[in-house]
């Protein structure tokens, strides 16, 4: 279950944890440049943030309908959160918020949608995976996770397929690239999250409290237009 925010008796604080997710991604893509075993922490803390976004998106929203900054987007805060409490998949919170929002279906399978796929797809290999025992062959990869492997390399994030077929998936994990990738598409999927929502003072509250410096940089990239 993704942090959520914490209600406090005496002076209320409001923190948003996808937004430090996003930092310790970031910082954990960088490490991967030089310790490539931290791609694989970009490609968790990444997914998580994600869902954490969308979390703290809907609640930044449904607190503004008092102000009347949410106004028309009742409804569809309180199917999300319905949704959220149910513990409905992601994707299918995403489906049916964007159907909402832009009365489209989702446009899944093109960028940054399929990326994010593919990443919570190797975030759930990591995350569930049982250990097993596996021979290592000199061939190109053909055990069950060929597939995710070749996509990696489709998209350039692996340079080319290794000569040994490794059975661990984290062994084609570990490398620079895979990490820079993971924070991008989080990010990616952040402005796509705020593309949905109708210009206005509802986006503009979200905007307002997510892009703003943290360390020196932009946890979530350059803000939206």
């Amino acid at each position: 279950m993704v942090p959520r925010r914490r209600k406090r008796s005496g002076a209320r604080v409001t923190s948003h944890p996808s937004y430090l997710l996003f930092g310790l991604a970031g910082a954990a893509s960088t490490r991967a440049v030089t310790e490539p075993r931290e791609a694989l922490t970009a490609i968790i803390l990444s997914a998580i943030a994600v869902e954490a976004f969308f979390n703290d998106v809907v609640e930044i929203l449904g607190s503004n309908i008092a102000t009347g900054k949410a106004a028309g987007l009742e409804d569809i805060i309180s199917v999300c959160d319905v949704l959220e409490e149910n513990r409905v998949a992601l994707f299918v919170r995403l489906h049916v918020a964007h159907q909402l929002l832009t009365h489209t279906p989702l446009p899944d399978g093109q960028s940054p949608l399929e990326d994010f796929r593919l990443l919570m797809t190797l975030r759930n290999k990591l995350v569930h995976k049982k250990p097993e025992t596996s021979m290592i062959l000199p061939t190109t990869p053909d055990m069950e996770n060929a597939d995710l492997v070749r996509s990696l390399v489709k998209r350039g994030v692996i340079e080319e397929l290794p000569q040994y077929n490794f059975p661990m998936l984290s062994s084609y994990l570990a490398a620079p690239g895979v990490g820079a990738w993971a924070y991008d598409t989080a990010k990616g999927v952040a402005h796509f999250l705020i593309a949905m929502i109708p210009p206005g003072d509802a986006r503009e509250a979200v905007v307002s409290l997510f892009w703003h410096p943290l360390d020196g940089t932009l946890p979530l990239g350059q803000p939206p237009t």
